[in-house]
């Protein structure tokens, strides 16, 4: 009896683990079908992002795009080779001061007698020549300075280096983004191009040496790694050839 009656219950048991078996088969199945649609979405998705980054890349350059990358590379030099004039500027001019600061001194010992200093008293004699020497590298320099205007350059200099900085990063920004805002991107190489236009002006960039424009040459197209229509080469800023477009 006790025998019957538990294999009674196990039967249940297992009648109730069947029942149970059943509802859940049909869920995990449920929850894989909607699986594998949800990752055949993702993956067409992808591949269709995938397909417009392929088709953006096929896309011809516009001539927005050709002027921007240019003006990018012009705009780049430009900001480079104004720091390297301005820090010429800025180390005569430190010199200058120095040397004034240094005369005073000069002239205190120079007046000094040996007895107050008997251990320079060889070396005495000389100090009313270096100070002869100093006076005239001060005048040469001063008025050097004040013809060619070196404190105005100076700050020019800053706001161009500022300026031309700015009008990088915009061209450099339409070149890349140009077809994702047509538009937008076509209304903005306008207004920016008419800054620096401006800029140009009043860097002189007419004026500019053959190595000058090499030099911006040089840097820009090493910065935006683009290769130059010379020697078909990404010019290099520690060896520059000599390429008569970006060589030094």
């Amino acid at each position: 009896m006790e025998k019957q009656e538990m294999n009674n219950r196990k039967e249940a048991c297992n009648m109730a683990l069947l029942a149970l078996t059943i509802p859940l088969s049909i869920i995990a199945l449920a929850i894989a079908k909607a699986k594998t649609k949800i990752n055949i979405i993702n993956v067409t998705e992808a591949e269709s992002k995938t397909t417009d980054n392929i088709d953006d890349m096929d896309k011809p350059k516009s001539s927005e795009q050709i002027e921007s990358e240019r003006r990018a590379v012009y705009c780049f030099g430009t900001m480079r080779l104004l720091e390297k004039k301005r820090k010429t500027l800025r180390f005569f001019n430190k010199t200058n001061k120095f040397i004034g600061l240094s005369i005073p001194i000069c002239l205190s010992l120079s007046l000094v007698s040996a007895k107050d200093l008997p251990i320079i008293s060889t070396i005495m004699p000389i100090f009313p020549y270096i100070t002869f020497i100093l006076n005239i590298y001060i005048l040469v320099i001063s008025v050097w300075a004040l013809i060619a205007e070196w404190d105005a350059k100076i700050e020019n200099y800053t706001d161009s280096i500022s300026n031309n900085m700015q009008y990088y990063k915009i061209f450099k920004e339409i070149a890349e983004r140009y077809n994702e805002n047509p538009t937008e991107y076509a209304a903005k190489f306008k207004e920016t191009i008419l800054l620096d236009d401006t800029q140009r002006k009043q860097d002189g960039r007419g004026d500019f040496s053959p190595k000058d424009h090499r030099f911006i040459t040089r840097q820009g197209s090493h910065q935006l790694q683009f290769k130059c229509v010379d020697c078909n080469k990404i010019p290099d800023i520690k060896n520059p050839g000599t390429c008569r477009n970006c060589g030094k």
